[in-house]
């Protein structure tokens, strides 16, 4: 009795120590051209914060004001930092 118990606890160990899938996304191109990171932004804006809400007008609020906005909301639409910061480009470019 105390082996299978010593066995099930070394299982459950090796299987918390297994790694885990990474989820994919789809990559940002990290271009400096603003027609790229204006058209990336757009759609990152559209797919990933469109997906659970209706969509402010980008002009609603101010860059400043977005930047507050996005790092609330980033958790939620599990979107990476370089994400926000096109999904920010796009905004910024459309005041």
């Amino acid at each position: 009795m105390k082996n299978k118990i010593i066995v099930v606890l070394a299982l459950g160990f090796l299987a918390s120590c297994a790694t885990k899938p990474v989820q994919k996304t789809e990559p940002v191109v990290t271009e400096t051209t603003g027609d790229v990171m204006v058209a990336n932004g757009k759609n990152l804006y559209e797919g990933k914060c469109g997906k659970c809400h209706d969509l402010p007008k980008t002009n609603a609020y101010t860059a400043e004001k977005w930047v507050d906005i996005l790092k609330w909301m980033q958790p939620k639409a599990k979107i990476s930092d370089q994400e926000r910061e096109t999904i920010h480009f796009y905004l910024a470019r459309q005041l």
